[in-house]
Order: C-alpha cells, then structure tokens, then sequence
C-alpha cells in the first residue's frame, strides 16, 4: 500500500487498526510463535526426543501454552507503548 501512495497507506493503516485488523495481527502472531514453537518440537522429534505418546501430548500442550503466553507477552508490550 505504501508503494501505490499516501491514500492507499492512509487506507490500510485505518484497516489494520479497526478492530478485525487487530483480530488479524493478533491471529497472526499468534500463528507465528505456534508455528516456532512446533518447529523447535519437530526438531526434537527429529534426534528422537519426546516420541512416546504421553511425552508428545505434553509437548503438544507445551507448545500451546507457549505460543498463547508469548501472544499475550507481545500484545501486551505493543500495548504498553
């Protein structure tokens, strides 16, 4: 949008800043920090760390904690400043 001009920037940046571009950014980062989180799980995974089936459901609820709690973390900063 900053590319095609000053109306077109104006325009997204009431978009991203009405409250479903929020609920976006928020989906988003929160889609961000799963997809890490799942990233370093895999990579534990991968030299066969946390296979066994009570292990692996922990770090799947591991994994969601983390990317709710970071979500939070962050949305809370950006709020703060």
């Amino acid at each position: 949008a900053l590319g095609l001009g000053e109306a077109a920037y104006r325009q997204f940046t009431v978009f991203m800043t009405s409250p479903f571009g929020i609920l976006l950014l928020l989906g988003w980062s929160l889609a961000l920090f799963y997809h890490g989180f799942n990233g370093i799980r895999h990579l534990f995974w991968d030299v066969g760390l946390g296979l066994a089936v009570p292990q692996a459901e922990a770090g799947g609820w591991l994994v969601a904690a983390l990317s709710l709690g970071s979500t939070a973390l962050l949305w809370l900063c950006l709020w703060l400043l």
